[in-house]
């Protein structure tokens, strides 16, 4: 391995490393109490470096939004072979479910720790826009199939 490889590689673990370091403070602290200092305490690391990788706690809580939701849509995706719209959407929900069960940190960083909202939406949040959009999209197909007439699409997903 070369240099650059070298290099490359140790910047990637660093990345995951403050992560995974990340990852932690916020559970237990939340956003709003969660400061790069304490990142940085977390994984042993100077608060001045993790901005080498990270403008802002916003751009890391954004970080491991998109890993959570990156993980559950590959998931999802798997159910795109099952042609029964119903069937499909009961899939999901069990999807939804083994999803919070394996993977407790990222469901609870995706759907219970919250940030400002004037954050979320300056910075944009298409891949939880994405998950949003598959499910929509299986329940208007269960609607096209005689099933749910009486709901409101948009509400409902």
């Amino acid at each position: 391995m070369g240099i650059a490889e070298r290099k490359l590689e140790e910047k990637q673990e660093m990345h995951d490393r403050i992560l995974n370091g990340a990852r932690k403070v916020f559970l237990e602290k939340g956003y709003e109490h969660t400061s790069m200092r304490n990142i940085a305490n977390e994984i042993n690391y100077s608060p001045g470096s993790i901005y080498f990788y990270f403008k802002d706690k916003s751009e890391v809580f954004h970080e491991l939004h998109k890993e959570g939701f990156r993980l559950l849509l590959s998931q999802l995706k798997v159910l795109e072979k099952v042609a029964d719209p119903f069937e499909r959407l009961k899939a999901v929900g069990r999807v939804f479910i083994q999803f919070a069960q394996d993977n407790k940190d990222y469901y609870n960083l995706m759907f219970i720790v919250n940030e400002p909202t004037e954050k979320l939406q300056s910075g944009g949040f298409q891949i939880a826009q994405d998950a949003i959009n598959h499910l929509l999209g299986v329940v208007r197909e269960c609607q096209q199939e005689g099933r749910f007439q009486e709901l409101d699409t948009e509400y409902f997903t």
